[in-house]
């Protein structure tokens, strides 16, 4: 696998994390929302650190979620 296969979020979608390790997804553009469960929001998070490809996000939540 490439970095040609890397996902990126969109600079337009912003994460608001509640309390309980959920999230809300919010597009300014097209202003729709979005929940995320607490496995969303690691994966939001992992990718908003960088370009990942599916195996780091794997990684990411094999590490989290052991």
């Amino acid at each position: 696998m490439t970095r040609d296969d890397s996902i990126l979020p969109s600079d337009n979608v912003i994460l608001t994390e509640l309390e309980d390790g959920s999230g809300v997804l919010l597009d300014l553009t097209t202003k729709f929302y979005f929940t995320l469960n607490a496995t969303g929001v690691v994966l939001w998070r992992a990718l908003a650190s960088g370009p990942r490809t599916p195996r780091e996000l794997a990684s990411v939540l094999s590490g989290e979620f052991a």
